[in-house]
């Protein structure tokens, strides 16, 4: 946050993968942007955040080099849902942190200091015109929206559950074969 501004945060990050394996060479990268407004003055405190993403494809998966983003590991980041994984269904389920570009808006408040209620939206796009080394026309890959909750039971318990709804646009439809919506509904005991 800044000093002058202290309800507004910014957030971002880089990388960049790259050298010789095994199965050929890597040149990938990825990188997102975020800001956050903080309504501190209202009641249950919501923030207001917008995140651009992008992760990198790979317009030719045959050729030696892979140019698609390799997420390496998912994770629970603490800060909050959406953080690592873009989308619970499309970042869970079908891109994985590759070969995406996305716009995703984020609504969160706090009822109780125990208790944090959110909601995502977010528009996901391919970078490159292939889902998994499918061929696909369009780039469109479709839109979803997260609605969940976290309950701290305790110092030492914590409860999270999020449902996932994903319309899918036709890139999707032309890589995954399918035109149905996708649905998630998670939940998650933690020590």
């Amino acid at each position: 946050r800044l000093a002058a501004l202290p309800q507004v945060g910014w957030w971002g990050e880089a990388t960049r993968q790259f050298g010789d394996g095994r199965f050929g060479r890597i040149d990938a990268s990825a990188w997102y942007a975020e800001a956050v407004y903080h309504f501190e003055h209202l009641p249950w405190r919501p923030r207001l955040s917008y995140r651009y993403a992008w992760f990198s494809g790979d317009a030719n998966p045959h050729d030696h080099t892979r140019r698609d983003f390799d997420p390496l590991f998912y994770g629970f980041d603490k800060r909050t849902w959406g953080t690592w994984f873009q989308g619970e269904v499309t970042g869970g389920w079908l891109l994985f942190n590759n070969n995406q570009r996305n716009h995703l808006v984020h609504l969160a408040a706090t009822p109780r200091a125990d208790l944090t209620v959110g909601m995502i939206g977010g528009h996901f796009s391919l970078v490159e015109k292939n889902y998994r080394g499918v061929a696909v026309s369009s780039r469109d890959f479709g839109d979803e929206l997260n609605i969940y909750t976290d309950w701290a039971i305790n110092k030492y318990v914590f409860l999270s559950a999020g449902y996932g709804v994903m319309f899918p646009g036709e890139g999707a439809i032309q890589g995954v074969g399918d035109d149905e919506t996708f649905h998630l509904f998670e939940m998650g005991l933690y020590f």
